[in-house]
């Protein structure tokens, strides 16, 4: 019941958006994005709530800890959805969206267990609404978000997340609208630290998905509109640089190489990247296989196999960080078509606008692999 009267509050956020902007309102922002910012995501601000504090004195409080910063948005949605605030001991996390604080603090989402002042080394440890701070890598596939999470000990292990990302109602997040019919929710799961709750996959998967869109600006998806892209499409260029790149000066350059061979209708041959025939043949045992010590995985039919398909893959192809969608957006404006690794410990690599050039670069290569 909650969920659906906060979809009406959309609605009426637009009005109320509408009528401060003909009142000459100056803080109309603040009621569409009220976030914290991108570098602030994920750090846990402890919040107590006492017996005789109503919303706005709660609203205050959250915007002296930097979680939101409207007040005006978060009474108005408390007052709306009818809400009640739980006295307590909450973590929440910047980051969050309004909606997800008023679940915590009126009691809809677990309470996090706080441990006493007067010393109680056990409460913490209740089970109930417990948290770990987690830490998601950048270039993860969702099966290794998974891993991550049952070794941080979330109910249900490997399968409860998986199956916490199968559930998601995609109809709460606008950037997941222009998806393709069956497409997972890989490549949107946004890599940074967490407080995950114990007992409550699908809250984390929120927090994830959350992150990304605190994270992917408006101003970046209407950048992917100028280019002719689909948010889709960016993040699975983005996924694709963010298995390959080492150095990170080299991601814009790496972008060049795959937005020209993908632009260009007169290359003649595909995207020819290693990491999505990894994505297709990889397993739990071994998610990216080394594909120099198996040349046959190349040949793998797939549409994954970017040599033998022209094009994008069905989709990302891990869940790439910030930097790497960056590089997508604002690539390095070179002509570069090719590139190979340049064998040193790095991992830096040579670049190449023909394919003489870069055969020059390959020998280069070889040269310096034999010396090792």
């Amino acid at each position: 019941m909650l969920r659906a009267i906060v979809q009406l509050l959309k609605i009426l956020t637009i009005g109320v958006t509408a009528l401060l902007v003909a009142t000459g309102g100056a803080r109309v922002f603040d009621l569409a994005i009220d976030r914290a910012t991108p570098d602030d995501i994920g750090e846990e601000v402890a919040i107590e709530i006492n017996e005789d504090e109503d919303v706005d004195a709660v609203a205050t409080k959250l915007a002296d800890a930097g979680l939101i910063r409207s007040k005006l948005l978060f009474t108005g949605q408390m007052r709306i959805t009818g809400g009640s605030l739980k006295p307590g001991k909450y973590t929440l996390a910047k980051g969050m969206t309004v909606e997800q604080m008023i679940d915590r603090v009126s009691g809809v989402e677990p309470q996090v267990a706080q441990a006493e002042e007067a010393g109680d080394d056990t409460a913490a440890d209740t089970g109930a609404g417990e948290t770990v701070s987690v830490t998601i890598p950048e270039g993860r596939r969702i099966e290794e978000i998974a891993e991550i999470s049952e070794e941080a000990g979330i109910e249900g292990g490997y399968d409860g997340f998986l199956q916490a990302v199968k559930e998601v109602d995609r109809s709460q997040y606008d950037f997941l609208a222009d998806l393709p019919p069956n497409a997972s929710l890989e490549g949107f799961l946004f890599p940074n630290t967490y407080d995950f709750v114990k007992d409550d996959p699908g809250y984390n998967v929120a927090q994830l998905l959350n992150g990304f869109d605190a994270q992917v600006t408006q101003e970046m998806r209407d950048r992917a509109k100028a280019m002719n892209l689909s948010l889709h499409e960016v993040i699975t260029f983005a996924s694709i640089i963010e298995r390959e790149a080492r150095v990170p000066d080299e991601r814009p350059i790496i972008a060049d190489v795959y937005l020209n061979r993908y632009s260009d209708p007169d290359f003649p041959g595909g995207l020819e990247a290693d990491p999505t025939t990894q994505y297709e043949v990889g397993t739990r045992e071994e998610w990216w296989p080394d594909l120099n010590e198996n040349k046959d995985l190349l040949e793998t039919p797939s549409p994954y196999n970017t040599y033998k398909n022209r094009g994008l893959p069905p989709g990302p192809i891990c869940n790439p960080g910030f930097a790497s969608i960056q590089a997508v957006l604002f690539p390095g404006g070179t002509n570069n078509y090719f590139f190979v690794a340049t064998g040193d410990e790095a991992g830096t690599h040579y670049f190449a606008e023909t394919w003489e050039e870069h055969q020059e670069n390959v020998r280069l290569y070889t040269e310096a692999v034999a010396d090792q």
